[in-house]
């Protein structure tokens, strides 16, 4: 008999309705087992402890952090074991851009159906090197998107004012005060290209959305042993507004200060200021970063995984 876990953001949903689903769908034919976060890198441990348990298949009900921590869980055995297990999401987040670059379900049926037409593949992962907010360099692996900029600042500042704006208003501020922030000069050095100069916004892309469905790296393959690396130079708030709008048609921008390049070493280094630094939608800590692109790292669930668009 085939196993499953669920690991259930418990912010998000309601376990007892979501459970019957699962059972009416699964426990004919599955051992189905369902565990609940509990806090900040609880999936992590979750995910970590389904393993050692010999699931094979391993789900992240949630959104993009959710998923992030459940296949650094994974990621903490060796190939060997790896290769046996199959993470999948059902996107109950409010980004979800990761489960747009792999086509997840959000339908508990349809995700038996994937699962039994062994609808996978074997994704590359990017692993970031960076100093966290207590002063220690540590690494994490992004599945997604990790970016400097524009992105982490608004975060920061959005958890700052939640508490009396609320989460929506806070954020809406915060993103629109990030778009008058003064720019951060760093300076990257790849194995493809150096770039030095004032910056509104770096992504290293392993998948092509964030920003809730913002296509910011439309060149970005999850299964090409690489990473795009986007470079918007400082523009105005309102050139900027603009290109956004545009990325989420998911199509390269022609601008002489936005730039696209593949790479699979990136150093980032900052001039004169702390760079903070967005790792699949949470703010982990700062520059200097180091990234490197490792391929073939993961199985994961997906109807429909995007593939770079030819230059």
């Amino acid at each position: 008999m085939e196993s499953i876990c669920f690991i259930v953001n418990s912010q998000k949903r309601k376990l007892g309705p979501f459970q019957n689903r699962v059972a009416k769908c699964f426990s004919d034919s599955y051992k189905v087992k369902f565990l609940l976060t509990h806090g900040y890198r609880s999936a992590e441990h979750l995910a970590n402890t389904a393993v050692e348990q010999g699931f094979r298949y391993i789900i992240a009900v949630g959104g993009d952090g959710t998923v992030n921590e459940v296949i650094n869980g994974v990621m903490l055995h060796p190939e060997n074991v790896r290769k046996n297990v199959v993470v999948g999401v059902l996107p109950k987040g409010t980004g979800n851009d990761f489960a747009r670059n792999i086509g997840a379900t959000t339908s508990v049926s349809n995700l038996r159906k994937v699962i039994e037409s062994g609808q996978h593949k074997t994704i590359d992962l990017i692993n970031i090197t960076y100093t966290d907010n207590h002063g220690h360099t540590t690494s994490h692996y992004c599945n997604n998107i990790a970016d400097v900029g524009v992105g982490p600042s608004t975060i920061l500042s959005a958890d700052k004012l939640s508490g009396w704006l609320g989460s929506n208003l806070a954020f809406s501020f915060s993103a629109l005060k990030g778009l008058f922030q003064k720019p951060h000069l760093i300076e990257i050095t790849a194995d493809t290209f150096n770039f030095k100069g004032e910056i509104k916004c770096v992504c290293l892309a392993n998948g092509r959305y964030f920003g809730s469905g913002i296509g910011i790296a439309p060149l970005a393959d999850l299964t090409n042993g690489t990473m795009e690396v986007v470079v918007i130079e400082d523009v105005s708030p309102l050139l900027f507004v603009k290109l956004m709008t545009a990325l989420r048609a998911a199509k390269p921008i022609i601008h002489r200060k936005v730039h696209y390049h593949t790479a699979k070493q990136v150093t980032i280094t900052a001039e004169r200021d702390t760079l903070p630094l967005d790792l699949d939608g949470e703010v982990l800590g700062h520059a200097p970063i180091y990234a490197e692109a490792l391929p073939a790292c993961i199985n994961v669930l997906g109807e429909n995984f995007t593939q770079g668009q030819k230059n």
